[in-house]
Parts: structure tokens; sequence; C-alpha cells
């Protein structure tokens, strides 16, 4: 059988999503795994196909249109058993149908106009004529009514919608992969032999454009992190994302990082040699250094599912008017506690309690 998913948005939904892809691989041994990524995913996605978990990979940049037509072109001779659309999408859902593809399922979401009429999406037209089955996921009152469903499990649903008998594990762990695990190896090398970086507790701290949307004064999160590292005289990780942000460039001049002897993306602090900057880490070196780590804190996203791959305690930063939403996203493991991220104080202080119960 061959296999079309489409998962063309982050990295963290794609790892929410390999348990999904392992169930495939499980229930048909002689299955062919195909992905369209997206650029943001894309380099996780390259992993998978290095492992073998998936056997071919597209990736959907640019003009989402022109990328679409180009695709249509390349695969529909394929002639497609499956279609999967892991996340609502109407363009996803006409290209599906575009490619000539025996039985497309998506996920469906419900959202709801003013007059609190359902609305779905991709609207429910098309999904009368065009899909084979689907899986509903609430999103009124802000996921209120499907809080109880992990994400992970509405992936594993769409699945099971394939097979009249299936083996299947809604509590299976997010994907580890053997590659990361190589090239990881290769970076502890690095760290502690060749930049001399050796700890024995590790607070991973990332921040990224998310900042931005709540937190408007720079000092505030040079405050939060001088705090956290006394209280816990833990070893400090600082990793950014891909976008900038208006906190970095404050951050460099606040710490005085200088870049660690032949080394192109790690800073040490001037100021305190326990405080170190990663700077647009590679995929293999974000995981390693998550691996790493004893603690995480982060803004929600990534690093999330990252920490929970390896069972790392992390402190999932969200905003409490989303709670509903971002539970249904949490660490599958129970190493995950969630802080509002706008209350700096307040996360200093329940990761100083929280620390104290960990370690």
């Amino acid at each position: 059988m061959k296999y079309l998913i489409i998962r063309n948005d982050g990295i963290g939904d794609l790892i929410v999503s390999t348990p999904a892809i392992e169930t495939i691989r499980i229930n048909d041994k002689k299955s062919k795994i195909y992905l369209i990524s997206s650029y943001r995913n894309h380099e996780y996605a390259q992993i998978l196909l290095n492992d073998g978990l998936i056997d071919y990979l597209y990736i959907l940049s640019g003009n989402k249109v022109k990328s679409y037509l180009s695709l249509i072109k390349e695969l529909s001779d394929l002639h497609f058993d499956y279609v999967l659309i892991l996340k609502a999408s109407t363009s996803s859902l006409l290209f599906a149908k575009f490619l000539k593809t025996k039985s497309i399922f998506s996920i469906v979401s419900i959202n709801q106009y003013q007059n609190k009429i359902k609305r779905y999406s991709p609207p429910s037209i098309l999904n009368k004529f065009l899909l084979n089955g689907h899986e509903y996921i609430d999103c009124r009152n802000n996921y209120e009514n499907s809080t109880n469903v992990h994400m992970s499990s509405h992936y594993i649903n769409l699945i099971i919608n394939l097979y009249e008998d299936i083996e299947v594990d809604h509590n299976r762990d997010y994907y580890s992969s053997p590659y990361l695990k190589l090239e990881g190896e290769k970076y502890h090398d690095n760290l502690n032999n060749h930049y001399k970086i050796n700890a024995n507790k590790v607070i991973m701290f990332h921040f990224d454009e998310k900042w931005d949307d709540y937190n408007d004064q720079p000092k505030r999160l040079i405050r939060f992190i001088n705090k956290l590292q006394i209280k816990t005289n833990a070893t400090i990780f600082i990793s950014n994302g891909i976008a900038k942000n208006k906190f970095e460039s404050y951050l460099f001049k606040s710490y005085e990082f200088q870049k660690k002897e032949e080394s192109k993306n790690i800073f040490q602090s001037d100021k305190n040699k326990k405080i170190f900057f990663f700077d647009k880490l590679k995929i293999d070196q974000l995981f390693y250094l998550a691996k790493l780590s004893d603690l995480i804190i982060t803004p929600h996203g990534a690093l999330t599912h990252i920490a929970s791959i390896y069972k790392v305690n992390i402190i999932d930063l969200i905003s409490l008017k989303k709670k509903f939403f971002f539970n249904k996203w949490k660490s599958v493991n129970n190493n995950n506690v969630q802080f509002d991220i706008s209350d700096l104080e307040n996360v200093l202080r329940k990761t100083v309690e929280y620390l104290k119960i960990k370690f």
C-alpha cells in the first residue's frame, strides 16, 4: 500500500504525528510512506527519512499553490491508496483529490460562527463528497470540549479508520531517532573535550519570537535568568529560534557573551561562566542539548515535544487564555508542568519550587 501523509507545519506537529506513522508501519509491513513536509519541519522529516520511518520526502515551500501544482505533476502517476491530511486544510484536501487518490482521510476541525452555528474546516460540503474518513477535533470554546483527547490520539484515531483489524497503542511514546542518538554522541564529545563544557546540573532556557508576544521588557527576562542561576547553581544553556526576536541583542550586551574558541555558535558569558548561549542550533544539536538537560524552560513549541521524547523535565510556558488548547499538546510523559508565560516572577517562584521536588 502507498500512503501519502501531509504534515506541512512545524517540527513539534511532526513529532506528535510519529506514533500514528509508526502505527501504519506496525499494521502494514509492506507499506510505502510518502511525506509532504514544510520548510519549517523538513530537517526533522529528513531524519525520519534517514531512519527509514518514511520512504519518500517532498517539501512544500514558497508559494503553497505553486508548490501543490508542481507536486500534482510529480505525484499523480503514483496512484496512492491513502492520503492522510493531519492538519485540517481545504487546500490540502483539493490537492489530494487532484492526485486521483483511492481514499482520502483527514482531520476535520469544528469551530463556530458568532451565531453559534457549527463551522467545519474543510467545509462540510467538501468533506461529504471528497473524504472517505475523518477524525473530528472540536475547537469550540478554545478546545474546552475536547481537551481530554491528546493530539497524538487524534492522529492515531484517523489511522484506525484504515483497517478492519488494527494493533494500536494510544500511549506510544514519540519516535526516538537512532540517527540523532549517533549525532548527539559526536556533539557530546565536542562539548566536553573541545569546548570544555561539562556540567552536572543543566537548565536549558529556550527563547524565541513567542517571547515578543508576552514580554515587552528585556530587563525582566535577564532578571529571571539571573535569579534562576543563583537559586539553582545550575549551568544555563540559552538557545534561540530561527526567527529574530527583540531580546537577542540585549541579551548579548547584558551577559557580554564571547564566542568559545573555534566554535561557530557557542558563546560564554564573561559575567557568569555558567551561562552559555547557543545560536541557531542545527536540529541534531538542539535534540542533544535537550537530552543533556535536567530541566527545559521554553515557550510551548518544538522543544516541548523534543523533551517528551527524552523524558526530560519541562516547564512549558503557555498563555492561560488558551489552556485547553495547550493541554491537548502537552508532553505525553508525566514530566510536564505548564505555567503562564506572561508572569515571569510567578514562573521563577514555581520553577524553584519544582526544582526542590525534582532534584
